[in-house]
């Protein structure tokens, strides 16, 4: 008997693919069977519950042997495309294969098509003269068996929340390792920073002490070869200039205690060493002719006692008692004479 849907005389409708595909399709994206040969309901045999078309997510294939061959064979392709649709884990296609022949269904968006018809319209692709058809079936039915595997062997909602669980503390362990590892990378920078700031100040100082240094020798060799200069510029009297009395305190001169200038006049040895502890004392206090040069960065001494100043301070305060009772008892010539020693009191 020919087939009642394509008049193929080799097999009848219960086994006409063509017949199964086409009706899948009307009913998919039409929501009728195409099929008018048959004495069904066109628009509802192949509803759930009455209500609920193959498209909607609601539908569940039901009662399959409650129909014949052929309209279990669609319900058969209708359940898988829908599984197709609606189950997350399922592939964006499915692949038919009956005997020879090899089919791939997909969804094409096409906005385009009236109100009542889904959105994604469902169409199919004959690969059964496609070279590759057998790696893509040996593709697909991999891809189901391992999607198959993994919702029938769930894991226990314990272990799940224990694994989110473990999965949130490890990112914070994660957070925390980048946050202490950014803190050790600025403390580094700023620690190589000070350590650079600190090498160029020290840089710096050293410089500026070797400038220093070099400016003092350059100033410290002036100074020497300018004494130098002055020392050879120094004139010298062979002849001296006789006299009996020292021109500065008027004390006469004796055979001891006495110096002669390089210009020939003479003064008490304590007059002259004053007289050259002062500001200009370098000149001859007679001639006003060096007769000496100081040496580079000289002073003069900071101490009081010169030749017309003393202490203002009261004796008990500078002499200890008992020197002080052994000066009472001297004689008056003895205790001026040592008081003066003393630089306590001026030769005035």
């Amino acid at each position: 008997m020919p087939c009642s849907f394509c008049n193929c005389p080799d097999h009848n409708i219960s086994k006409c693919y063509i017949a199964t595909i086409r009706r899948t399709i009307s009913i998919w994206n039409l929501k009728r069977d195409c099929n008018y040969s048959r004495n069904l309901n066109a628009y509802s045999w192949f509803k759930s519950n009455g209500q609920h078309f193959p498209s909607d997510s609601e539908w569940r294939a039901t009662a399959y042997g409650n129909h014949r061959p052929a309209e279990m064979n669609v319900l058969y392709l209708l359940d898988k495309i829908h599984r197709m649709k609606y189950t997350p884990t399922f592939p964006d296609y499915y692949i038919w294969k009956n005997d020879n022949h090899v089919f791939k269904f997909v969804f094409i968006r096409n906005p385009s098509l009236a109100s009542h018809v889904n959105d994604l319209t469902l169409e199919y692709t004959d690969l059964s003269n496609n070279p590759d058809r057998n790696s893509i079936v040996y593709e697909f039915n991999t891809l189901v068996r391992g999607m198959r595997y993994t919702v029938n062997h769930p894991r226990p909602s314990s272990q799940l929340s224990q694994s989110n669980g473990a999965n949130s503390i490890r990112q914070q362990q994660q957070q925390q390792q980048q946050g202490l590892q950014q803190q050790r990378e600025q403390i580094n920078r700023q620690r190589l920073a000070q350590q650079r700031e600190q090498i160029n100040r020290q840089r710096l100082l050293q410089q500026r002490r070797r400038e220093r240094r070099a400016n003092e020798e350059a100033q410290t060799q002036q100074e020497i070869s300018r004494f130098e200069r002055e020392l050879k510029e120094l004139s010298l009297v062979e002849k001296v200039i006789e006299c009996d009395d020292c021109p500065i305190c008027m004390d006469g001169l004796g055979d001891t205690n006495k110096m002669v200038l390089r210009c020939g006049h003479q003064f008490c040895g304590d007059c002259i060493l004053n007289h050259f502890q002062r500001e200009g004392g370098t000149k001859c206090p007679a001639c006003r002719t060096d007769f000496a040069v100081r040496v580079p960065n000289w002073l003069p001494p900071t101490t009081q006692s010169s030749f017309n100043t003393f202490d203002q301070r009261p004796l008990t305060e500078m002499v200890h008692p008992n020197a002080l009772r052994e000066l009472v008892n001297m004689p008056l010539d003895e205790t001026l004479s040592a008081l003066h020693s003393l630089s306590l009191i001026s030769r005035d």
